[in-house]
């Protein structure tokens, strides 16, 4: 039989999402099935499967984008705001140091000031 899958709906049995290969098209296609038994058909659907995926990969790959983009600017703002830290904690360290080899006489004065 050329296409194996149909056994099932003419048994009586529906078929949901079936992944098949379409040789007229070269392609791969979703399918349904749904047995007509009062006259002994069988309805399917079907559609090409780069047709449901394209647009979900397009969505996929704008919100990957968003998503990037919002981590790069958290970060950047991440690194303004530590650097307002980290400046007096260095400067402090560097005060210490002195201190400690008896170079620094004048006390240390950090300014609450941003840059």
């Amino acid at each position: 039989m050329q296409y194996p899958w149909f056994e099932k709906p003419l048994k009586g049995e529906e078929i949901e999402k079936l992944r098949t290969y379409a040789k007229f098209e070269d392609k791969i296609r979703l399918l349904s099935a749904t047995p007509v038994s009062s006259i002994g058909w069988v309805v399917t659907a079907a559609t090409r499967e780069e047709e449901i995926i394209a647009p979900i990969l397009s969505s996929i790959g704008k919100s990957a984008l968003l998503f990037l983009f919002i981590s790069f600017a958290a970060f950047f703002i991440a690194l303004a705001f530590s650097r307002k830290i980290t400046r007096p904690i260095a400067a402090l360290h560097t005060h210490a140091l002195a201190l400690g080899q008896g170079e620094a006489t004048e006390s240390l004065k950090i300014n609450h000031v941003s840059d």
